[in-house]
């Protein structure tokens, strides 16, 4: 008996790539507490993709928090054994409920809790010893798209020897941007994790192309292409997949060069059954289709069918039809994006 191939599940908290996220930190000051409240065209509401690089760090992989205050932590490969992590997470929006004063509050209660969590390793033995180096504000340059940042260096003593660990804080309109990064230090290394920090802002904020009308034809093209999980590391190396459908637009096949089962599948076929905004709510770029051979069956006894709906140029999610609303597999992001 055939080995059916499977997509796993997950409920998602929420989109990422094309991310608005909004809701201040309840942090001190309020609305109206600082004249220096920017504008909506100063800092326009912010949209995030999730850069293929930047610089001459590689995407790897993502991880999406439950709790949604937590955002979403994207993880990138360096030169030298290099890691940064990118954390992205809500609020304060600048531009209603919350002004300056009340990020500069909301920045100074994460200085805290950072010292809080060294201090909580050193209790755990995670680290032998922690010392802050540096505490400074970011300088913004005329045209940056966040108001506020601050830079804080400590070298933790770990059994390899010391490290040095940056953390940078970036407070955009609507959401927050993190970098941590953690190493060994040389001045190269410093320099390449410098090099990504002054990048990544620009590389995450970069304009979205919107998708077309949700037509078949545009919705084929769009998809046709190689694609990898998120998680799947090294992203869209060997692992990635290939979407492809015939001619006439009734069947889409997904084919992989190593197995994308236990059983050794290589390809798996689908018939397309539907296409268009009518399908999900909210997701107008669906495609529903039914795996060749199904044998697997809803709680009503009919077979399965899969929605395969394309957020954005860059970003793809399954959904079973008898899933609960909301429930999709993880993501796949399209592995020729810009």
């Amino acid at each position: 008996m055939r080995t059916r191939f499977r997509l796993g599940k997950e409920i998602r908290v929420l989109v990422l790539l094309v991310l608005p996220v909004s809701g201040c930190a309840s942090v001190g000051g309020g609305a109206g507490s600082s004249s220096e409240a920017l504008s909506a065209k100063a800092l326009p509401t912010m949209e995030l993709r999730i850069p293929r690089g930047v610089g001459d760090f590689r995407f790897q992989r993502l991880q999406v928090y439950d709790d949604p205050g937590l955002g979403a932590m994207y993880r990138f490969a360096g030169p030298d054994s290099l890691s940064a992590d990118v954390f992205v997470y809500p609020g304060p929006d600048l531009d209603t409920s919350c002004a300056l004063d009340c990020a500069r509050a909301a920045l100074k209660a994460e200085h805290e809790q950072m010292l809080a969590a060294f201090e909580q390793m050193k209790r755990n033995n995670t680290v032998k010893e922690f010392r802050l180096v540096r505490s400074e504000p970011l300088r913004r340059s005329e045209g940056a798209p966040w108001a506020i940042g601050h830079h804080l260096l400590f070298v933790v003593q770990r059994d390899a020897g010391p490290e040095r660990s940056e953390w940078h804080v970036h407070y955009l309109p609507n959401m927050r941007l993190k970098v941590r990064s953690t190493y060994r230090e040389t001045p190269s290394r410093v320099g390449a994790v410098a090099a990504f920090r002054a990048a990544v802002i620009g590389a995450f904020t970069a304009p979205v192309v919107p998708l077309p009308a949700a037509g078949r034809d545009s919705l084929f093209a769009l998809l046709a292409g190689p694609w990898d999980w998120t998680t799947t590391v090294p992203n869209c190396g060997p692992r990635a997949q290939r979407f492809s459908f015939d001619a006439a637009g009734k069947e889409f096949v997904i084919r992989s060069d190593v197995p994308l089962d236990t059983a050794g599948t290589r390809e798996v076929r689908y018939a397309i059954l539907d296409a268009g905004p009518h399908l999900n709510r909210g997701a107008p770029h669906t495609i529903r289709m039914r795996m060749h051979d199904e044998t697997r069956r809803t709680e009503k006894g009919e077979p399965v069918v899969w929605d395969l709906i394309l957020e954005s140029r860059e970003r793809a999610v399954w959904r079973r039809n008898d899933w609960e609303e909301g429930a999709t597999t993880r993501a796949l992001l399209r592995c020729d994006r810009p």
